[in-house]
């Protein structure tokens, strides 16, 4: 029954947030979901050239630098951390809709991660059926144990690298 937003903020708190957490989680994610200018340009040339879109996503996700040095400590790390899961939907469907030769849209702030997700994709609004499948299927593979890329990440991360470089490992 908890929404994708619920989920995340459960598994970095080790608690379910309450309503007012909740509201101040999604309007953090929110804010932060616009792209630098030199990541859509990266998306675009990727586009143009028909890269695969993991290949784009890597090459995107590489464009993400950290805002603030991840030496900041574990504050400065969920910061990054929750940056780059506002972004990473947005580079996704930002890369689908230049793939099929339509202009990328713009996040909306009023909406939820995977309302966002679907309506940047499609262009409409998503009915709460779709947005509900979405979430569903977003809280079972957000934990999803120790496969190679998580395994790859925790490499990178444990070298004291930042969490951009340990995504984009992953």
């Amino acid at each position: 029954q908890a929404s994708f937003e619920e989920v995340v903020y459960l598994l970095w708190h080790d608690s379910l947030p309450n309503r007012p957490q909740l509201a101040d989680f999604r309007a953090v994610l929110a804010a932060q979901r616009a792209l630098p200018p030199i990541t859509v340009e990266v998306l675009s040339a990727a586009a143009q050239q028909r890269q695969p879109v993991m290949e784009a996503l890597r090459m995107a996700a590489g464009t993400l630098g950290p805002a603030e040095p991840d030496t900041a400590g574990l504050a400065g790390m969920q910061a990054t951390g929750t940056r780059l899961l506002a972004q990473m939907p947005v580079i996704v469907a930002t890369y689908w809709r230049l793939l099929q030769g339509v202009a990328p849209l713009s996040p909306r702030p009023d909406l939820g991660e995977a309302a966002n997700y679907l309506y940047m994709l499609f262009g409409t609004e998503p009915a709460g059926a779709r947005v509900r499948g979405l979430e569903t299927y977003l809280n079972t593979v957000v934990d999803h144990g120790l496969n190679a890329s998580t395994f790859a990440a925790r490499v990178i991360i444990s070298t004291g690298s930042d969490l951009v470089s340990a995504l984009v490992g992953a």
